[in-house]
């Protein structure tokens, strides 16, 4: 057992709101001086998709909003997902996105593309990017979107993707997040857990700068399979130099024994259902142990 101290991470509803570092004003109708807006992507930086979705859309939200029309310039970033293969932007056609005065939320349309047959590594990944503003408007720091196109084909399809994560935590009460679950090259039974606790949505932190995820052994038969991670495992990448691990948490201290197990319902969902809870921190050089996040028991996943 080890004494517990939080670790405060720069939360990224902070950030969002903190994105553009433009402070210069301008007069508007009214003979005020006001901020310029800009355009940003919301929080959520990176999505999962199933190669036959179809189409799923991405906002892009104008933040301190003056009547100005404006257009944004937006690029698709090839990675191993080529523009016109497996994802094509529909909307808008020609990208360049148009706000007109009033607009304060708009959608960039993605056509994905279904590809036969099972193909390592079982997803796809590329980006969009905002790249450029008229009239004034700046381009916020959260201008880049990761996408990963999972297989359909893959023998895990079912549960592959992002889920809308719910639980209480031990220091911030309830709490929503997202949780990605992706597939692990050469290994069609495991998964990978992107965003397993609210510190890490996304599996990538700015003020860290470093990609951090767990892979976990899927088992069962679909409907009630479960997936879990051994407590004491650490993160491929250390945090400043410090090995980061799963912990488990009795609601007093925490411990780096036994397993986090998820147990999937008969809804598609997925519950923790242990006594203890689970977090994620470090052993201290005193021998506490410095935590992001504690979860305590009753997390649920909720496809999205």
């Amino acid at each position: 057992m080890k004494n517990i101290y939080r670790i405060l991470v720069i939360a990224a509803i902070s950030a969002f709101f903190a994105s553009c570092d433009r402070t210069d004003k301008y007069v508007g109708a009214d003979g005020l001086e006001y901020i310029y807006p800009f355009v940003t992507f919301d929080v959520k930086t990176s999505y999962s998709v199933s190669e036959d979705i179809g189409h799923f859309t991405i906002p892009v939200r104008l933040v301190n909003p003056a009547e100005l029309a404006f257009n944004v310039t937006l690029s698709g970033v090839d990675g191993d997902a080529i523009n016109g293969v497996n994802y094509t932007i529909s909307e808008p056609e020609n990208g360049v996105l148009s706000f007109s005065a009033k607009d304060t939320l708009k959608y960039i349309t993605i056509d994905v593309t279904r590809i036969p047959d099972y193909n390592e590594p079982g997803y796809l990944k590329f980006a969009v990017t905002l790249d450029a503003a008229t009239n004034g408007i700046a381009i916020g720091a959260f201008n880049k979107v990761d996408v990963t196109i999972t297989d359909a084909d893959h023998p895990l399809a079912d549960i592959l993707g992002d889920y809308t994560s719910e639980g209480t935590d031990y220091f911030d009460g309830n709490t929503s997040w997202t949780t990605t679950l992706s597939s692990v090259e050469g290994d069609v039974t495991s998964v990978r857990i992107i965003g397993l606790t609210p510190s890490f949505v996304g599996g990538y932190i700015p003020a860290l700068g470093t990609d951090y995820s767990f892979v976990a052994e899927v088992s069962g038969e679909a409907g009630s399979r479960t997936f879990s991670v051994p407590f004491g495992t650490p993160f491929v990448s250390p945090v400043n130099g410090n090995i980061v691990s799963l912990w488990g948490f009795d609601g007093t201290y925490v411990y780096d024994e036994g397993d986090l197990v998820f147990v999937e319902q008969p809804d598609g969902s997925f519950v923790f259902e242990d006594d203890w809870g689970f977090g994620i921190g470090y052993r201290t050089a005193t021998g506490g142990i410095s935590v992001f996040d504690l979860e305590l028991p009753g997390v649920v996943m909720h496809k999205q």
